[in-house]
């Protein structure tokens, strides 16, 4: 689900397997937090980098130039990109 207000682009959801969030314009700024208590989240925001890794609750803010975040994994996370 994707919420934009202002300023921000505000993603929760589930990912299984690989999923691609696109954040409708470039952002400036952008937190990533992994939502499951168990399970590890992978993410790159170049689809020619090699995945990083998220462990559980674990969060990271860049500040960063894109318009996408590439996931891979199983379980829940938050994504806020900002302008």
């Amino acid at each position: 689900m994707a919420i934009q207000v202002a300023n921000q682009y505000i993603f929760e959801g589930t990912v299984s397997g690989t999923a691609t969030i696109e954040f409708g314009a470039t952002i400036c700024r952008m937190t990533l937090t992994n939502d499951s208590a168990t399970k590890d989240l992978s993410w790159r925001v170049n689809s020619t980098q090699t995945y990083a890794t998220l462990k559980p609750t674990e969060s990271v803010s860049l500040d960063i130039r894109t318009d996408k975040v590439h996931l891979s994994g199983n379980g829940p996370y938050r994504a806020w990109g900002f302008n």
